[in-house]
């Protein structure tokens, strides 16, 4: 063929290895070509040597394309060689040579008995026995297997197949080298490429159709399309090669020719047979079937036809009469489908059956030869019958069915596309015909479809239950044959709901349904401006706004905007058609508009109400002004209050109630437009607008009414003087008789007390009277009458008074005292009562000088003194510690038995000659009075703690009580146990010793008690929590096991104390002190274990060292729900405050406290770590590093192929600063190379600032502001490096003043942090998305001091004043480099095995720590902790991976640092030991740069005239520091300035465009204001109106903020005084800018009840959504009170 190659290209083609068939099968090779022939051997023979190492497979000669070499020498048509391999026996016919037999004809074969299954020949049919299958194998004839082989087992066949497989094997032989050379060989190059028939083109497009269209149109897997191609192409053309190889191999003449000896066989393919007969079974069914089958019956065709001719149409549902009464309500929808099927129903039973049954009966003789003539033949046949036409006839009902269901599908088909639009709504979108009505409704605070897509889906699915509900009720054809039939349950068998084919259409119908269901969800949007009618927001905007006092101008405005409001609404469509559905709106808008009507309606009534309220309480002041005026005064008082209150209700009162009227009247006027009046307002109205008059009567006929009345009281007050007059000298005449009574006898002495007795009185009264006529005189402007009569009354009764009272008195007591029972007298009062009779009358004596009264005062005094040397007797006596061994030991001592009687009297006493011994009778009485003092003292202790209770309060759920409020029992306890041992001590207490003791031993064990108790008590409440958790106990079973013992003594106790709690009772349970001692013995090892058990949970997880042991239980008590850690993580983790958790409760992401996520590059399941909190947050610290630098590598990559304004927006915030850092010191270090590049670069950097500027003064998210605000700062510094090189003509990178910089390097896949000769590892801990410091001077040189102590691996010790940034640097330090920094605030209470804890953590996790106002520590404390900070920075120096610390092996990890910051001078400062100082490096901090710092924030917020704002903010501190007084809460340092700064970017925030000026001055006077005293308030308003003359600050819009405080102040039933709320406002606005704040004041001062208010009124807003406030647990601490 003229398309062959030629000769040299086939040759070149059949290249051969060096191996050669020759020199393999030892054959004689060609002999070498002469030397001397310098034009190289000729084609032949290259030809001929090629064939001798590799024998041609394919005949390159032949005119056809693909020959086998083999065909050459057969001299024969190709055709009669095709597949001749595959028959041995017919290698060599020739077909033109075959014999054809003439005139014989074939008999055809009897079939074998084993057909006919009555033969008695038959064979059973068996699997191939084992005899068998060894004949076939052995190569025995086919008569070698015998009739009575059994078929093979398993096992036996196995046996066979794997002898076959050895037998193969053996034939085939095994693979050389050389073989699978050669054969591989002929694959790859026996075969040239013209003689492969190319791929058909089909194939690749089959191979296309299964790859989604996305795929092969993308540009990204262009080239792996292109390899993939290439490589069908390639497995093609081989696979074709191999065939062609493995074929011509087949022939065993051909191997050997090729010298292959074995070629690769297919792997073994084993089939195991089983040994169950079946050819017997199938050959009864086959005649079975023969002799049953019926649907050759003619009836069917019949039955066919009819069905195709007339009802082949049915269906259950006519779409097009449907479509014509489209759209109905979803349940009229569902009704009309109903009525089509009841009528397809109807029809097919009616008339299809009914028409098949004709057909049976006009062609009886084909079917009722089949019914049986009597009850004893078989039904089987006729049963038979009619079961294959009810199979006929229920596959019609099927196609009826089906189609039904397919035509009603492609009906909602023609809404498949559904409704889901783009922008405004038109309804032109949508032409076809809608199916259902939907109604929207109000379910507050929402819209919801009616009916819901709930409901309309089972609708929808109800449709095809009635389809196939109706379908399964059509009678077979013998119910319609047979009436007798009629009753029985006979239906034909249709579809089933869950057949595949019925289930795909209805889904088809639920996916138009679903697709139906955007739009009426999306047009809601147009309802969104009205859904604060639904959530009550309007509600509650009306409900302030009524509650609140507006003019007629405001509440007209209000009903004018609602009305606006209500036409609005009622503009709206009021369908609206959308494809599937069409939406009636008209209820919905008839509902919000009545919802608007009725907050029009609630402001017009609550002003017709406040209107009807303002009418009464005019009415009520006009009536109660008329009620006053028309009274009758009875008193002078009366009269002048009256008078006055007419001149007032003239001058005054009628014009303010006038004033009101004329209000009234402009209310009426404006109601007039909105309402209509009830009869009882408008008679109200009529009311008010008449008083005006009416009352200008009434006062002008009182005035003259009262006029007479007064002129008439004054006359009488002129004769209540006289007579007054007269009263004072009648008293004086009866005290002047007294200067003449001398009688002492008692009636004379009781009547004269009687008699003065009634003159004090009548004195009394007489002083009352003068004040009233005083005050009388006083009304009616009169001169004050002065009576000095009643003083000289009063002072000449007075000695009359004492002198008779006290002679009257003593004698009457004089008898009692002598001659009474004296047992119960009170000698030390008698005594007292005598001393003071004797100086009354002594003092009488000489005060009187008529002689009749000195006489009386000269005898009672006689009197007196002769009974006072009888008091010592009465007072040892009268003792009541006196008891009989005292009276016996008194009797003693008189002679006599003088212990009394109940009727002795003093008098006796004395007769006994008592007098004579009262030296010794006074010591006994002495010790009794002390014994007595004793036993009172005894018996009050015991009634004491009678009474004494114990408060037991319930804990929690327990179920438990537990002690409160004992300070008062344990301050009684200590008190008694000191009287106790004083009491003990006393000589006088040996009668009663015994019971003493005893009662102290009682004391002393209830305050063992009590204090074992309350230790037992706080151990208990401590641990109860923690062993509740079924994870705890688990992991400590030995510490739950003795918990429960302690819980179970516990409870006893507890419940044996609540029976009684008196304290007496509740501490005498048996053995209660043993028992609590042993509890607590065992809650001493309990703690032991658990610390333990603690300790090895921190060595695993370390960051576990930084939790309090109160955190970390409660982080490893929940081990089953990982979501519940969430609330620690920010505990143990710097930037993340949650984690983001996927459907499958795996960790994918983590999120910070500003909301920013960061994705891990994996995921976490918390669930494998099975229940082990740690192992998983390992996980997570080990995931978070990874995650962060990898998205610092694609950050890195994107930097170059983005924009920066867009690409910060596309990274967190802290990559972002990181990665710019990088590229910034790139890009210096390059432009230091260039000439002139440092200034080009400096250009660059102010480009990008102002760029990242303008991002911040537009609308950004918070967290890009955050991050942007931060690049600011970070930028600002960069560039002023830049400019500072640029200045000094630096070109070197290696300068110092280059070196000197925070530098970042990104080698590898490793971010590298270089300042001078430090460089190190950038952390990757995740810090969040946080603001950084401003970088001055001052900062700078503090990094480059602890960048170079970490150098050479120790600490820094940044100290210097407060506030001046030495915490602060050292944070913004290790975010630089991102390592978690631990603040830690040092006091004077630390010891060593605290910061050993600390310590452990520090070393293990790698974390950076700064412990704050170190020199607080004691300096014995500073001591070992400079040996424990020692031994972990050798072991950082010795660069080992495991050290001992303190006992314990800890694995180090060498990145982490200590840093300290100390106060020097302070109080309470200690001065560091030695060994502890040469630990760190030292930078001193002073007071920085707040200009500078607050101009950089300034610009970072957005503002432009930072600089000029920045230095008012300093210029105002200074001078308040050198103006105002001086406060200890008075701050103008760093805090301060910070303070102004955060609370003005807020202000920008909220407020981009406004007047910087004025943010400035608003911030200043919100942070400051609140905190100075009233003096010093005026001198602050001064130097601010310096600094920022002319500017005026608008009032802050808080209307929202003061009506709710105004009902949170009422509600409290507080007053709503203007400075009250004033403080309110500040304390929100300070909330607004600080973490924490002091309210200062003093006592009853509102402190509490203003921040109350504020956390009510903020809490209102919260719910009502009308600010932007969130619910926060507010903690008081304390307040400080002056």
């Amino acid at each position: 063929m003229n398309d062959q190659p030629p000769l040299s290209s086939r040759i070149k083609y059949n290249d051969s290895p060096m191996l050669s068939a020759s020199q393999t099968k030892l054959l004689p090779t060609l002999p070498a070509l002469p030397s001397e022939d310098t034009n190289g051997p000729s084609q032949l023979y290259q030809m001929v040597l090629q064939h001798g190492m590799h024998p041609p497979l394919m005949d390159i000669t032949s005119w056809t394309q693909a020959a086998p070499y083999k065909e050459m020498k057969k001299c024969r048509a190709l055709s009669d060689s095709i597949a001749n391999n595959f028959t041995p026996s017919a290698a060599n016919l020739d077909v033109r040579r075959v014999h054809k037999p003439r005139g014989r004809k074939r008999e055809a074969p009897r079939l074998p008995s084993l057909l006919h299954p009555h033969s008695a020949k038959q064979r059973p049919e068996t699997a191939m026995s084992v005899q068998t299958v060894k004949t076939v194998l052995e190569g025995a004839p086919a008569n070698a297997f015998q009739a009575d082989d059994k078929p093979m087992t398993p096992k036996e066949q196995f046996d066979v197949i794997v002898l076959k497989e050895e037998r193969e094997e053996q034939l085939y032989g095994e693979m050389t080298p050389q073989d699978w050379e050669r054969y591989t060989y002929y694959i790859e190059h026996g075969i040239r490429a013209d003689m492969l028939e190319p791929r058909p083109h089909e194939q690749w497009r089959s191979i296309e159709c299964l790859i989604p269209v996305k795929y092969l149109q993308s540009k990204i897997l262009r080239n792996l399309y292109s390899e993939l191609h290439e490589e069908v192409d390639f497995d093609y053309q081989y696979s074709l090669r191999k065939s062609i190889v493995d074929y011509i191999l087949t022939d065993p003449v051909e191997k050997k020719r090729l010298f292959i000896d074995w070629i690769p066989r297919l792997y073994p393919h084993r089939v195991y047979r089983s040994p169950v007969p079946w050819h017997s079974s199938f050959i009864a069914h086959k005649q079975y079937c023969l002799s049953h089958v019926h649907c050759v019956n003619q009836l069917a065709p019949l039955i066919q036809r009819l069905w195709c001719e007339q009802y082949s149409s049915v269906r259950f549902i006519r779409t097009n009469d449907l479509i014509k009464l489209l759209p109905l309500a979803p349940h009229d929808f569902l009704a009309e489908v109903t009525k089509h099927c009841h009528e397809a129903l109807e029809m097919l039973k009616e008339r299809w059956i009914q028409d098949v049954a004709k057909i049976f009966l006009e062609r009886q003789k084909l079917w009722t030869f089949m019914v049986p003539q009597s009850d004893r033949e078989s039904l089987d046949t006729v049963k038979a019958f009619f079961d294959s036409i009810a199979a006929i006839m229920s596959r019609q009902m099927r196609e009826c069915v089906t189609s039904s269901v397919m035509d009603f599908v492609e009906f909602l088909e023609l809404h498949k596309e559904g409704n889901a639009f783009e922008g405004d709504y038109n309804e032109l979108m949508y032409n076809n015909t809608c199916f259902m009505n939907l109604k929207f409704s109000i379910e507050e605070p929402k819209i919801v479809l009616e009916p819901s897509m709930r409901q309309i889906r089972e609708i929808l699915l109800q449709c095809f239950v009635e389809i196939l509900k109706n379908a399964e009720c059509i009678p077979r054809i013998e119910v319609a044959l047979f009436p007798e039939m009629k009753k029985q349950p006979y239906y034909l068998r249709i579809v089933r709901l869950d057949e595949e084919l019925i289930q795909i259409y209805i889904n088809r119908a639920i996916a138009c349904l679903l697709a139906a269901h955007p739009g009426p969800n999306k047009y809601l949007g147009y309802y969104k401006p009205y859904h604060s009618l639904l959530n009550q927001q309007s509600e509650m905007e009306i409900v302030n706004f009524i509650s609140g006092r507006h003019d007629i101008y405001d509440i007209r405005a209000k009903l004018d905007a609602i009305q606006a409001l209500k036409d609005e609404i009622a503009l709206l469509r009021i369908t609206a058609t959308m494809g599937f559905f069409n939406l009636d709106l008209t209820k919905l808008n008839q509902d919000l508009q009545d919802r608007v009507q009725v907050l029009k309606e609630r402001v017009i009534s609550s002003e017709m109400r406040y209107n009807r309220e303002m009418n009464r309480e005019l009415c009520s002041q006009y009536n109660e002004m008329l009620g006053k005026i028309n009274e009758t005064p009875t008193t002078t008082e009366d009269v002048v209050g009256l008078t006055q209150y007419i001149i007032t209700s003239n001058d005054k009162t009628t014009f303010a109630l006038l004033q009101k009227v004329e209000d009234a009247k402009e209310r009426l006027m404006f109601l007039f437009d909105y309402a209509s009046f009830p009869v009882d307002d408008i008679e109200l109205n009529s009311e008010v607008f008449g008083w005006p008059g009416r009352i200008s009567e009434e006062l002008k006929s009182n005035e003259v009414r009262l006029q007479s009345i007064r002129e008439s009281s004054e006359e009488k007050l002129r004769k209540r003087r006289v007579l007054f007059e007269q009263k004072i000298e009648d008293i004086l005449k009866e005290i002047e008789a007294f200067r003449k009574k001398e009688t002492v006898s008692s009636d004379e002495m009781e009547n004269n007390v009687n008699v003065l007795e009634d003159i004090s009185h009548r004195l009394d009264n007489i002083r009352a009277e003068q004040e009233q006529i005083n005050e009388e005189e006083k009304l009616f402007d009169w001169e004050i009458t002065p009576m000095p009569q009643i003083t000289v009354a009063q002072n000449l009764k007075d000695p009359f008074d004492k002198l008779w009272n006290t002679a009257f008195g003593f004698h009457t007591n004089h008898d009692v005292w002598m001659y009474g029972p004296f047992v119960g007298l009170d000698a030390e009062k008698i005594k007292e009562e005598v001393m003071n009779m004797w100086r009354t009358v002594h003092k009488l004596s000489k005060q009187i000088s008529d002689p009749g009264p000195q006489k009386v005062a000269l005898q009672v005094r006689a009197k007196i003194d002769k009974f006072k040397p009888h008091l010592p007797v009465l007072s040892v006596i009268c003792n009541p510690g006196l008891r009989d061994r005292h009276w016996k030991q008194m009797s003693e001592i008189v002679g006599l038995n003088i212990k009394p009687d109940p009727d002795t009297s003093f008098d006796n006493m004395l007769q006994t000659g008592i007098g004579a011994h009262i030296d010794q009778l006074e010591e006994i009485s002495g010790s009794a009075s002390k014994e007595y003092t004793l036993e009172k003292t005894l018996e009050k202790m015991k009634l004491d703690w009678r009474d004494m209770l114990f408060e037991l309060v319930p804990y929690r759920e327990t179920g438990v009580s537990i002690l409160s409020a004992l300070d008062d029992i344990q301050l009684l306890l200590d008190d008694h146990i000191v009287k106790a041992q004083t009491m003990i001590g006393s000589p006088y207490i040996q009668f009663m010793e015994e019971e003493m003791r005893n009662w102290n031993d009682r004391l002393r064990l209830i305050q063992d008690i009590i204090e074992q108790w309350l230790k037992c008590q706080a151990t208990w409440l401590y641990l109860e929590p923690i062993f509740s958790s079924e994870d705890i106990i688990a992991q400590m079973p030995e510490e739950g096991r003795k918990f429960g013992e302690v819980d179970s003594t516990w409870r006893e106790i507890m419940a044996e104390a609540i029976k009684d709690v008196h304290v007496l009772a509740a501490t005498d349970q048996p053995n209660m002190l043993d028992r609590l001692t042993n509890a607590n013995k065992l809650l001493d090892e309990i703690q032991k274990g658990l610390n333990d058990y603690l300790e090895k949970k921190r060595l695993f997880f370390p960051r576990f060292f930084f939790l309090s042991n109160d955190e970390l239980l409660e982080i490893l008590s929940e081990t089953k729900d990982p979501m519940r850690v969430q609330p620690h993580l920010k505990k143990c983790f710097e930037g993340i405050a949650r984690l983001q958790f996927d459907e499958n409760q795996e960790i994918t992401a983590m999120i910070s406290s500003e909301k920013e996520i960061v994705p891990f590059i994996g995921k976490i399941n918390p669930a494998k770590a099975k229940g082990m909190v740690e192992k998983w947050l390992v996980q997570v610290e080990d995931l978070m590093k990874k995650s962060l630098r990898s998205i610092i590598g694609e950050s890195v990559t994107a930097y170059s192929e983005n924009k920066r304004t867009d690409w910060v927006k596309q990274w967190p915030g802290q990559v972002v600063l990181c990665v710019s850092q990088t590229f910034w010191t790139s890009e210096l270090e390059e432009a230091l190379r260039v000439k002139g590049g440092i200034e080009d670069y400096h250009q660059k950097c102010n480009q990008q600032i102002d760029d990242i500027v303008t991002m911040v003064r537009s609308r950004l998210e918070s967290g890009t502001r955050i991050s942007l605000g931060a690049l600011i700062v970070i930028d600002v510094h960069a560039r002023d490096v830049v400019a500072d090189l640029a200045k000094s003509g630096i070109k070197d990178a290696q300068d110092f003043k280059w070196i000197s910089q925070l530098r970042y390097f990104y080698q590898g896949l490793d971010l590298h942090v270089c300042m001078i000769t430090t460089d190190l590892l950038y952390g990757c801990e995740y810090l969040g998305n946080s603001s950084r410091l401003v970088i001055t001077p001052l900062t700078d040189r503090c990094y480059r001091t602890l960048m170079g102590a970490l150098k050479l691996n120790l600490g820094g010790a940044p100290e210097g004043p407060a506030g001046t940034g030495k915490t602060e640097t050292s944070k913004d330090l290790a975010k630089a480099v991102a390592k978690q920094c631990v603040v830690f605030n040092c006091s004077d209470g630390l010891d060593y095995k605290a910061m050993g804890k600390f310590f452990k953590g520090l070393a293990q996790a790698g974390a950076w720590a700064c412990f704050d106002e170190f020199n607080r520590i004691e300096l014995e404390v500073l001591s070992v902790v400079a040996q424990q900070i020692l031994c972990i920075q050798r072991a950082i120096a010795a660069h080992v991976k495991t050290f001992e610390f303190e006992g314990t092996e800890l694995t180090l990890d060498d990145t982490c640092t200590i840093f300290i910051t100390m106060n020097p001078g302070y109080a309470g400062r200690s001065e560091l030991p030695d060994n502890l100082k040469v630990l760190f490096r030292t930078v001193a901090m002073m007071v920085p740069d707040y200009a500078l710092i607050g101009e950089i924030s300034l610009y970072s917020m957005g503002f432009v005239d930072a600089r000029s704002l920045s230095h008012k903010i300093v210029a105002t501190y200074r001078l308040c520091s050198e103006q105002l007084s001086s406060q200890h809460h008075y701050d103008y340092g760093m805090r301060a300035v910070k303070s102004v700064l955060t609370a003005a970017g807020n202000l920008k925030l909220k407020d981009p465009e406004g007047d910087e000026t004025t943010m400035l001055l608003r911030a200043i006077k919100d942070v400051n204001l609140a905190k100075f005293l009233s003096q010093d308030v005026p001198l602050f308003e001064g130097i601010i109106s310096d600094l920022f003359p002319g500017v005026v600050l608008p009032e802050p819009d808080y209307k929202v903020l003061l009506e709710a405080l105004n009902a949170n102040i009422s509600r409290m039933r507080l007053q709503n005084k203007p400075w009250f709320v004033e403080k309110i406002i500040q304390i929100y606005e300070m909330m607004l800018v600080r973490h924490g704040f002091m309210i200062v004041g003093e006592a009853m001062g509102g402190k509490t009840s203003a921040f109350k208010a504020l956390a009510g009124a903020l809490s209102d807003l919260c719910n009502a959504k009308l600010m932007d406030e969130e619910k926060v647990t507010v903690v008081v601490m304390f307040e400080i009170i002056f």
